[in-house]
């Protein structure tokens, strides 16, 4: 009988341990599964997303690419200083209108007095207190003299700091007129100028603009891709040599003395050859500044250049008037800048060419501080 009581009690546990081992089997597989599943989805969310980017920096490259097709289409279209003749033309001076003929009064008419009805003033009057204090008089002096558009952008707006800061650049600068320069000058002092060299009102302009409180850069005129397009003198081209180059712009920034950075003035063959703008970075470097990539082609090679160099750099994100100087392309542009929430500075470019760039530029920025977007220098912009 112990013997029996003794085998009874010994399979007991070992019908228990089977139990529990298929028990903590079963959750154990459980908890794989959770864990299986849980970055199954995680891989599946990674994935997407990272589609989604991609597919975004693919719109926006393809966006940058067509810019940089109708920005040298259009400067291929463009006869040799277009701008300084429709700049003459506008400032020549008014003819004065034609010389009539005196009128001849014959001798025997006479003038004829006039006859009004001059009512009778009792100057014994008392007289009556005015309906309104003067200073409520003169606040809607002020309200009637002002127009609506000038009212509206005298208010304070607010600056969003969770939106993408704006870098506005105008190239072209050095052979404008004065009149269509002070206009440009008024504007914003973030916005920045970039001159041209070699060019009749380059030095002055380039003072003026530092003077108003504004940033101005070098607008290196390099080789394009097109080589019937017309050029700027001395442009920096393939052919030449390193010392050349060098020369070249050494010679333009002491033309310029008061500039802090470098733009590109097209260029779409020059900005692809390591070469050329290795010489290019060497000059920049030694004097400090930065360099603004135009992006007149999608094989631009300044930026990794730039940074071999140890150069702050960045690159254009939006062509303004490209492809027309029209308010609907400003809120056009508007609109491809809110689709870029992403990003951090979006630099922007456009040109001095007439009065029809100014309009679009200052209805570009009065939308832009309506939406929240803060101004700043092309000096911030770079990394």
């Amino acid at each position: 009988m112990t013997k029996k009581i003794t085998k009874k009690k010994k399979q007991k546990p070992q019908i228990s341990n089977k139990r529990s081992k298929k028990n903590s089997n079963r959750t154990g597989n459980i908890v794989i599964i959770i864990f299986s599943l849980f970055f199954i989805f995680l891989f599946i969310f990674l994935v997407t997303n990272f589609n989604t980017n991609m597919k975004e920096q693919e719109e926006l490259a393809e966006q940058r690419r067509l810019e940089a097709e109708a920005y040298e289409e259009r400067e291929r279209s463009r006869p040799p200083r277009a701008y300084q003749i429709e700049e003459q033309q506008r400032n020549q001076p008014i003819p004065p209108p034609p010389i009539t003929p005196p009128v001849i009064v014959e001798k025997d008419d006479e003038i004829q007095p006039i006859e009004e009805d001059i009512p009778d003033v009792d100057i014994r009057t008392e007289i009556q207190p005015p309906t309104q204090y003067p200073t409520q008089t003169r606040q809607r002096e002020r309200e009637v003299q002002t127009p609506p558009r000038e009212r509206e952008r005298s208010r304070v707006r607010e600056i969003n700091p969770d939106l993408p800061k704006i870098s506005i650049i105008v190239d072209d600068f050095g052979g404008i007129g004065n009149s269509l320069f002070e206009r440009f000058n008024a504007l914003d002092k973030a916005i920045a100028f970039a001159v041209l060299p070699d060019l009749n009102n380059s030095r002055r302009q380039m003072e003026s603009a530092v003077a108003a409180g504004r940033e101005v850069l070098i607008h290196l005129p390099m080789e394009p891709e097109n080589s019937n397009q017309s050029q700027e003198p001395n442009t920096i081209t393939t052919a030449m040599s390193d010392f050349d180059i060098r020369v070249q712009v050494e010679t333009w920034m002491y033309k310029l003395p008061f500039v802090v950075g470098v733009n590109n003035h097209m260029g779409s063959k020059a900005s692809q050859d390591d070469r050329v703008l290795s010489a290019i970075m060497s000059t920049i470097r030694q004097n400090n500044l930065f360099f603004i990539d135009s992006a007149t082609t999608s094989n631009s090679r300044i930026g990794v250049v730039a940074r071999n160099h140890g150069i702050l750099t960045n690159s254009r994100d939006i062509f303004l008037d490209v492809p027309d100087t029209s308010i609907q392309e400003a809120r056009r542009k508007i609109d491809e800048i809110k689709r870029m929430r992403n990003r951090d500075v979006i630099i922007v470019i456009t040109h001095c060419h007439s009065d029809a760039h100014y309009r679009q530029l200052v209805n570009f920025i009065e939308r832009l501080k309506d939406e929240g977007y803060e101004l700043i220098p092309p000096s911030k912009a770079v990394r």
